[in-house]
């Protein structure tokens, strides 16, 4: 009796388990996020839905059609790509795409559009019709990125270069220093009238 009921207990284990795995897949047809704490095998993306990735991991594959868009900030996407069809825009600034050696692989196809942003970004090209591009997210994270059937001259790759937070200050110190010296320069000529 005891063995019938570890063998029923089991074999509702390895359904329930083989059930969860298969609820990985997501599909969003409207908004939404993936945050800390998601777990998705393939995630894709349709018609006009607006996806924010700030966590999370992502195990496989993102795919996006229609007028989509996703917004990578963060998050990991462990041994996958992305496949970009019709009019749909990848925007990265954040995230992990590099996972045991193994780079991310994005690909751009129809009129999609990969917006990079970053500091010290390069495109260059790898193999026959690839492109690699590489560079720093804001918080100083490095990053690799390789874009198969792109040519690293393609318009699909916008690459969007972010001041560092010193280059930041440093502008606004000077900002600030030319008003002080307008102001003063002001001052003074209205002293001598």
């Amino acid at each position: 009796m005891k063995k019938k009921i570890i063998i029923i207990m089991l074999g509702a284990l390895l359904c329930c388990g083989g059930v969860a795995q298969a609820m990985n897949n997501i599909d969003f047809y409207s908004d939404g996020v993936i945050q800390d704490g998601n777990n998705f095998y393939n995630v894709t993306l349709h018609s006009s839905a607006i996806v924010n990735m700030t966590g999370g991991i992502i195990e496989s594959i993102i795919k996006t059609y229609d007028n989509s868009v996703i917004n990578i900030s963060g998050g990991i996407l462990q041994h996958g790509e992305i496949d970009l069809y019709d009019s749909s825009i990848l925007n990265l600034s954040g995230g992990t795409f590099e996972v045991d050696n193994w780079v991310t692989w994005i690909y751009p196809m129809d009129q999609s559009i990969v917006n990079v942003y970053g500091s010290g970004l390069t495109l260059s090209p790898f193999l026959s019709n690839n492109t690699i591009a590489s560079g720093y997210w804001a918080n100083g994270d490095d990053f690799r990125l390789a874009f198969g059937r792109t040519n690293f001259n393609s318009p699909q790759i916008i690459l969007h270069e972010i001041p560092e937070p010193a280059t930041i200050s440093l502008l606004l110190i000077g900002i600030v220093g030319m008003r002080k010296l307008k102001h003063q320069k002001s001052y003074c000529s209205k002293q001598f009238i």
